[in-house]
């Protein structure tokens, strides 16, 4: 207890320095100590340096000291957090791979610590791709989140918290998507869906990148997509596109299959561009129209405005979508106004320019005599 009860006398006088310095001399000459790390902690205050360079000053005499390079790991990950928020990067990058080392091998050292060490290396994985995201290195916080994702997925919180993976994740897709990267958007989706198979949102945000990259290529390519073989028309990578677009929203519908928007979407891609699978998506407008419906009973349209003009929105295109094959897929006619009018009833109403040339070709198929 003696070095206990001189760091404190020290403490007591105001010669913080020299508390330390006790505590640390004691450190290094008994090792493990739990008392003692938690006086030299709490001397150092909210100035993280300081409980880095005392623990570092005790590594040189005990380098091979698991209990000890835990705690060093520690320190470095609170104090890369500090000098990320002072915008001293450099430092930061310095302290995030001083405490993976430290964990590392305190991992190898003490099988005891571990399940700790690994939680901890993952809050450092994820620390890296935050110091990056910080900087404005939005594709190195990217690849560092991915690389987080890909070593331990089991560790992805179920929640985008403050510092946390998951918000790291869709952070960098969200950056994507504001700057109409479908492709930055794509690549990074791909991987995440490829180890985390339980998000429906990221499948509908991948079939979305892939939907959102083919069809500016196919309008400007003017290419007649109407009958029931659409497919032999597309060039061979945006027919791919599409598949993949279909093939990851229908993980999505598996995920969600309560979610309107989410099968009205799924639904789309078969309607528009595919020669298959026409008959599964007539049945999920039908389905997407009923959820919709259903969901918009239980919406308080003055409290949640924006969450009911997504569901309304969702059943109005269900709707069009209905419409569509009918006028274009099928060349058929004695359903699609009243489709057409359903869609109306629904936002934006009558502001729905989708509706308006499927009205137009409802008149020339209805009237094919009529110039």
């Amino acid at each position: 207890d003696a070095p206990i009860v001189l760091s404190d006398l020290y403490a007591w006088m105001g010669l913080a320095e020299s508390a330390r310095d006790t505590l640390v001399s004691a450190l290094m000459r008994q090792g493990q100590n739990d008392v003692l790390m938690g006086r030299l902690k709490n001397l150092s205050g909210q100035d993280t340096s300081l409980l880095v360079r005392d623990l570092e000053r005790i590594r040189v005499e005990r380098p091979a000291d698991g209990w000890l390079l835990w705690f060093i790991g520690e320190a470095h990950y609170f104090h890369q957090v500090a000098m990320r928020n002072a915008r001293d990067f450099s430092k930061a990058y310095e302290s995030l791979d001083r405490a993976e080392e430290s964990f590392q091998q305190a991992r190898g050292l003490r099988a005891d610590f571990a399940n700790s060490c690994d939680q901890w290396l993952h809050l450092v994985r994820c620390g890296r791709g935050w110091a990056l995201w910080q900087e404005g290195r939005v594709d190195d916080a990217a690849q560092a989140f991915l690389t987080a994702l890909e070593v331990t997925p089991e560790m992805l919180e179920p929640s985008p918290e403050t510092g946390t993976l998951r918000l790291g994740i869709e952070a960098v897709v969200g950056d994507a998507f504001q700057n109409r990267d479908m492709t930055r958007a794509r690549s990074i989706l791909r991987r995440v869906t490829q180890v985390h198979t339980q998000d429906a949102m990221w499948f509908n945000n991948l079939g979305l990148a892939c939907r959102d990259i083919a069809e500016p290529q196919v309008r400007r390519l003017n290419l007649p997509l109407t009958g029931l073989e659409v497919f032999p028309t597309l060039p061979d990578d945006l027919g791919a596109l599409f598949e993949e677009s279909w093939s990851a929203y229908s993980a999505a519908v598996a995920l969600a299959p309560g979610d309107p928007n989410i099968v009205n979407d799924h639904a789309l891609i078969a309607v528009y561009y595919l020669d298959h699978d026409l008959d599964v998506a007539e049945k999920g407008l039908h389905i997407a129209i009923s959820l919709g419906e259903e969901r918009l009973l239980t919406i308080d349209k003055e409290l949640e405005p924006e969450v009911w003009r997504r569901t309304d929105m969702a059943v109005g295109d269900a709707w069009e979508n209905l419409a569509y094959i009918d006028l274009m897929r099928y060349e058929r006619t004695d359903r699609a106004a009243q489709f057409l009018d359903k869609s109306n009833e629904h936002w934006p109403f009558q502001n729905r320019d989708g509706v308006r040339r499927l009205r137009r070709v409802l008149r020339d198929l209805s009237n094919p005599d009529q110039p």
